[in-house]
């Protein structure tokens, strides 16, 4: 299922996070054009340190994103890796 199927069956929104600073708002401005339809509550890059852990996963609690999408490579780029608590969310 598509994010935009996903959105328009469940009423989802979504939290992008992922990348290097500037790809996860490319990515919501895209889908912003071409699924107009769905909603992307927030989006951040994951180059963030340590220090800025707290204040990420507040800023992604605060969105009300029903779903988190997190594209992290592997390893992820910080020292020591930040671990982000999220629930994982099925769309039907």
């Amino acid at each position: 299922m598509t994010i935009s199927g996903c959105r328009r069956n469940t009423r989802r929104s979504f939290h992008l996070l992922g990348a290097r600073p500037g790809v996860a708002e490319e990515v919501r401005d895209w889908i912003s054009r071409n699924c107009p339809e769905t909603e992307v509550a927030g989006c951040h890059h994951v180059y963030f340190t340590p220090d800025q852990e707290e204040e990420v996963i507040r800023n992604i609690a605060e969105s009300g994103a029903d779903v988190l999408l997190a594209s992290m490579g592997v390893p992820v780029p910080t020292s020591p890796p930040v671990l982000i608590p999220c629930a994982i969310l099925h769309c039907p």
